[in-house]
């Protein structure tokens, strides 16, 4: 019965030819930990010697090699100065905001290489058949000289003359087939082709897995792992990904601050109405109210002017309302360091929602709407009011300095007149120290002077006439640039 089972079970007892490896899997393992571990280390450092955040707000050459020139005055040259003091400070580099955590997950994953490094397994030389090592013989040596080494080597290893050596009969029997391998015409031909006098054989394949992958204890586990990653953490990421990305519009806009838009938008809509519409966008009404907002924003409220009545009382709604009115009206003075991050906010979000409110009015046919919209982002950008001058925007420059510029001979109404002036005919700067003169004539300098040029035309006609598709081509050029 026994001799039964074992032929029928022979091919269930053969050796795998394919098996995991855990040596193997080691080594792969090191090989991916150093691939990833050392660029992130060069990127890292890179971060903390040549921090990247002040050159992007910064720059000092664009991508076609001109020259960035960024205002001089006094004020901006020392929030240059801050932010790159601010850049270059050791510990902001290292530790500053999230880093620290990418320094200590970097430290963890370099311990984790190192020791997956001391703890690989040796490393065995794949041994081969080599006969002439086998029988000690040269590879250019004659028959003679195979024949006679192989004498030698069989007398030598022969079990009747080693009894007490029992790797004696496996050595003979090694020597024997080296001689065959030398000799026989057929076993020398498998030599040269497989590398083996007995023909081909079977090839042992191991896979760089470790091996309790397969054991029938860990089944269970390495399963349920599979199980949870495959069919529950991926979806979960994607799903995840979807929900965030299904809430904005293609032109980065809250798909909810898109039908709010469209829904209270109208043809009447000017810029009054327009800082209300953007306290009452998604953007806005994601951010979060604070204990201290009433304490902090009431002198902002007793000090700005409304345009119209508010419709929208929501607590976000009427806090982020008074902070775009104070930032129009420059209020900038009464507010809070915490005010003013969530203003800088607030700004960064208006210039999609201003695009979006524009595109809605070209698409409605709404030119004065949209009119409005572009004045609305100008006051945004410039910090002004829809009835404040434009020269608000020069340094030092407060209403009464204003009031005084706009006033008898050499007046100037608006910021382009006071940039055609020479600088011995500019008002206003009476009361102002040298040094205030000097930020007035590097803002001066700086500012931009466009200059529009505008031409109609029918692409391959020289004339248009009616049912022609017009093209309008607008050029503005800097007369200030070099």
């Amino acid at each position: 019965m026994s001799q039964f089972r074992d032929t029928f079970t022979k091919e269930e007892q053969r050796e795998p030819l394919l098996d995991y490896d855990d040596s193997a899997f080691m080594f792969y393992l090191c090989t991916v930990s150093f691939c990833t571990v050392l660029p992130w280390t060069f990127f890292s450092l890179k971060k903390a010697f040549y921090p990247s955040s002040y050159s992007k707000q910064y720059p000092t050459k664009t991508r076609k090699g001109s020259v960035y020139i960024h205002c001089k005055c006094s004020e901006c040259t020392s929030k240059r100065e801050r932010e790159s003091a601010r850049a270059d400070k050791w510990s902001q580099r290292w530790f500053g905001g999230y880093a620290w955590v990418e320094k200590l997950a970097l430290l963890c994953a370099w311990i984790a290489l190192l020791y997956l490094c001391v703890n690989l397994p040796e490393m065995k030389n794949l041994k081969t058949f080599d006969p002439f090592e086998i029988l000690q013989v040269e590879p250019s040596a004659s028959n003679r000289e195979i024949k006679k080494a192989y004498r030698l080597m069989s007398l030598k290893y022969h079990p009747d003359k080693n009894v007490n050596d029992p790797t004696s009969a496996a050595k003979f029997i090694l020597v024997a087939k080296a001689y065959q391998a030398l000799t026989d015409p057929v076993a020398k031909a498998n030599y040269e082709k497989y590398g083996n006098p007995d023909g081909p054989g079977n090839m042992k394949v191991g896979m760089g897995l470790p091996r309790f992958l397969v054991e029938e204890k860990y089944q269970l586990l390495v399963l349920s792992c599979f199980f949870l990653f495959l069919l529950v953490l991926l979806p979960m990421v994607f799903i995840c990904y979807y929900q965030r990305q299904k809430k904005y519009a293609p032109n980065g806009v809250l798909v909810e601050t898109l039908q709010f838009l469209t829904h209270y938008m109208a043809e009447g809509s000017r810029l009054k109405n327009f800082p209300e519409y953007l306290s009452a966008s998604g953007e806005s009404r994601a951010m979060q109210v604070e204990k201290e907002d009433d304490v902090e924003m009431r002198e902002i409220i007793d000090q700005a002017v409304e345009p119209k009545k508010r419709v929208l009382n929501a607590p976000i709604i009427v806090r982020n309302y008074y902070l775009i009115l104070g930032h129009m009206q420059r209020l900038h003075h009464l507010m809070s360091d915490r005010l003013r991050d969530a203003l800088d906010e607030l700004l960064k979000a208006s210039l999609p929602i201003t695009q979006c409110m524009a595109e809605i009015c070209v698409l409605s046919d709404w030119l004065h709407a949209a009119t409005s919209v572009l004045e609305f982002r100008r006051c945004l950008v410039q910090g002004l009011d829809g009835r404040s001058s434009t020269l608000l925007q020069v340094p030092h420059f407060t209403t009464e300095a204003v009031r005084h510029c706009q006033r008898g001979k050499h007046a100037a109404r608006e910021l382009g007149d006071f940039l055609k002036q020479d600088p011995e005919e500019r008002k206003g700067l009476v009361d102002m120290s040298p040094d205030q003169q000097l930020d007035i004539q590097a803002f001066c300098h700086q500012v931009s002077r466009m200059k529009m040029e505008a031409t109609v035309f029918v692409e391959d006609e020289a004339e248009i006439v009616a049912g022609d598709f017009a093209t309008c081509q607008v050029t503005l050029t800097r007369t200030n640039l070099n």
